[in-house]
């Protein structure tokens, strides 16, 4: 019994310890003190059924406060939804979709509070294409065919939180959990087709335009001097 009260209490320590100096070894606050720029690559999600592609490139103000400039490439995919089964669970169509493409800008500042645990916070410009589509393999046709349902361009307050680790010029991070408050939004949507016009994952792509988004687990790595 007294070894399963000290297993946790043990866990717990180890926790604590992830990021703190070990043997001597320079804090990642230390490290981030003679660094100037940064330049990193990730991948990470959206909701909205996006995955994220960035390039970033930082500017540290101070070892604690860092500005940064992000680009992403959005791609995503919506299901056709087809109908519900005895356990209203959704049944979807198989090849029929709406397919997203897409871009974004950011501007963020960050401040850590801890060695490596930061708040970000900043703006984020998404401009998101969407084309429904069904697949040539249930049509028995040569090409898929395809509807393009036009754009729209979100601009959002962002905030996020996560960790940063830096070993000398090697710097690792992610971003665990953030929040994208739409403030503004602008649409063009083309005429619907007939095959289009009572689409739901084109009617889920066009909300989606007013929605506040998370993102999850953006992973990134690079170089900083």
């Amino acid at each position: 019994m007294r070894k399963m009260f000290l297993f946790p209490l043990l866990l717990l320590g180890e926790v604590a310890a992830f990021g703190q100096d070990s043997g001597g070894a320079p804090s990642h606050e230390t490290l981030r003190s003679n660094l100037k720029y940064s330049i990193t690559a990730g991948v990470g999600i959206r909701t909205g059924n996006f995955l994220e592609g960035t390039l970033a490139a930082s500017y540290f103000l101070q070892p604690k406060s860092v500005v940064t400039i992000s680009l992403m490439n959005l791609t995503g995919s919506i299901n056709e939804k087809a109908d519900r089964d005895v356990d209203g669970h959704d049944l979807y169509f198989v090849g029929v979709t709406t397919e997203l493409k897409g871009s974004a800008i950011a501007a963020s500042y960050k401040e850590f509070f801890t060695d490596s645990f930061y708040v970000e916070g900043g703006l984020d410009l998404a401009k998101v294409n969407g084309e429904f589509r069904i697949s040539k393999d249930i049509l028995s046709s040569a090409e898929n065919l395809t509807s393009d349902l036009g754009h729209y361009t979100k601009l959002s307050m962002m905030v996020q939180i996560g960790n940063q680790w830096q070993w000398e010029n090697f710097t690792l991070g992610t971003s665990w959990l953030g929040y994208l408050q739409p403030i503004s939004t602008s649409e063009s949507y083309t005429d619907p087709t007939s095959f289009s016009e009572t689409s739901n994952s084109a009617r889920t792509f066009r909300d989606e335009a007013k929605q506040p988004q998370t993102t999850l687990l953006r992973f990134y790595l690079g170089w900083s001097f």
